[in-house]
């Protein structure tokens, strides 16, 4: 190996990556190696520039052509829109269509005559004894209609009244109010079936049932 020495930072450099990569130079070698990679330094570093200049103009030049070409809604977005805008309001005639007729439908009709509420009556006990409203009339009455193969409301519902009286008989300092039990059912309801239905209530409730007349 032959050892040389240069004044210039950059052959001396150079000079080292080529010691260090084993070759064999010289001050005339290393000084034409060092002006080779000088111009072709500076060749690249001046085609980089020019490169970026002209791609970021004409980057810049296409986007500018492309927002211009482009508007808020283009023809594809319209046949889209139009479509679905006359689907959705077609289907919300037809559901108001469909409500319509459905009011129509369930739209009451007029009443035929009037209903017999109120007035005297005449009933059965569970004795078969006979009881008018006028037996009853002037006495404070706490009054349920029902049936005895009710399952579940009417037995829940007597123990609410039985409760009731029971209050009102502590509060009122004796009995006042009389429960009374009317069948709704008397095909069934026979004065021995509500007798022995109402023993499991109040024992002043009084169990009435009729016939089908009545």
């Amino acid at each position: 190996r032959r050892a040389c020495s240069f004044e210039s930072p950059k052959m001396q450099c150079l000079t080292t990556l080529l010691r260090r990569s084993g070759a064999s130079v010289c001050s005339r070698d290393a000084a034409g190696l060092a002006r080779r990679f000088s111009a072709s330094s500076r060749n690249s570093s001046h085609y980089l520039r020019r490169s970026e200049g002209h791609g970021g103009r004409t980057t810049s030049g296409s986007s500018e052509s492309s927002d211009k070409g482009k508007g808020p809604l283009g023809w594809r977005s319209l046949l889209l829109i139009v479509p679905i805008g006359a689907g959705c309001l077609a289907y919300a005639e037809y559901l108001k269509h469909q409500q319509e007729q459905r009011q129509q439908e369930t739209k009451v009709l007029p009443s035929v005559g009037r209903p017999s509420l109120g007035g005297d009556w005449i009933l059965i006990d569970k004795n078969h004894k006979i009881v008018t409203s006028d037996d009853l009339r002037g006495q404070w009455l706490l009054m349920y209609f029902g049936f005895t193969f009710c399952p579940d409301i009417c037995p829940n519902e007597l123990a609410k009244i039985t409760d009731a009286i029971n209050l009102l008989d502590k509060r009122l300092g004796g009995p006042l109010v009389t429960p009374v039990f009317i069948s709704i059912d008397p095909e069934r309801d026979t004065p021995e079936q509500v007798g022995e239905y109402i023993k499991d209530w109040h024992p002043r409730f009084v169990a009435l049932t009729g016939t089908s007349c009545r």
